[in-house]
C-alpha cells in the first residue's frame, strides 16, 4: 500500500482550505438531516454513506425515512429516490404529500381535511408537479417513489434497483425495506 504520510507544514494549507469551506456553509457540507442536532454531529449525509436506520416493526422507521428525504428535497433541492418494498409507491406518495404540506396524514388518507386545507395541498402539489416536470430534463430537483413489487417477485432486487438509479441519476436514495431485497 501506499503511505499517505503527511507533515503538519504540509497540511496548512488543505485544513484552511476545509476549514473555510466548511465555515461558509454553516458546518453542514452534505445533505442537512432535518435535525440540527444530527447535522452538528455529522455535517449532514455525505456522498458514499450508508445510513442504516433500525428498530423494531412498527416503529415508525419508514416515517422518519420520508421525513429525511421531503427535508432533502424540499430544504436542500436535491434529487430523491424513495424505493419501497414495504408499501406501495401510492401509500408513500400520500406520506410525502402529507410530509411536504405538514398536514395529518390521517386526515389526508381518509379525505377528511377542511376544503382550505385541501386546496393549500393541491396548490402546493400541483406547483411541484409543475416545476419536476420542467426541470426534470435539467436534472433538476424531483421527488420520485420507485418499487418493484409489481413485478410479483420474479424482478427486482440491487440489480433492478442500481438500472434505476442509473436511469434517474439521484443526489439521495432512500430503501426502504433494504430487508426484503
Amino acid at each position: 500500500e501506499v503511505g499517505a504520510d503527511l507533515t503538519m507544514s504540509n497540511a496548512y494549507g488543505e485544513l484552511l482550505h476545509n476549514y473555510e469551506k466548511i465555515a461558509s456553509v454553516g458546518g453542514v457540507i452534505g445533505i442537512p438531516y432535518p435535525w440540527h442536532v444530527l447535522n452538528e454531529e455529522t455535517q449532514g449525509m455525505q456522498g458514499g454513506q450508508f445510513i442504516v436506520l433500525y428498530g423494531r416493526p412498527k416503529s415508525m422507521k419508514s416515517w422518519v425515512a420520508i421525513d429525511m428525504a421531503v427535508h432533502a428535497y424540499i430544504n436542500s433541492r436535491k434529487r430523491v429516490m424513495f424505493y419501497t418494498r414495504e408499501m406501495s409507491p401510492q401509500m408513500v406518495s400520500q406520506r410525502v404529500a402529507a410530509r411536504i404540506a405538514r398536514i395529518d396524514y390521517k386526515k389526508f388518507r381518509n379525505g377528511q381535511l377542511q376544503p382550505e386545507t385541501k386546496n393549500y395541498v393541491f396548490t402546493i402539489l400541483k406547483e411541484l408537479a409543475e416545476c419536476d416536470q420542467v426541470n426534470n430534463l435539467d436534472r433538476k430537483p424531483i421527488f420520485v417513489v420507485v418499487s418493484d413489487r409489481s413485478s410479483g417477485g420474479s424482478g427486482g432486487g440491487v440489480g433492478w434497483l442500481q438500472s434505476k438509479i442509473r436511469d434517474f441519476k439521484p443526489d439521495i436514495v432512500f430503501v426502504d425495506g433494504m430487508y426484503l431485497m
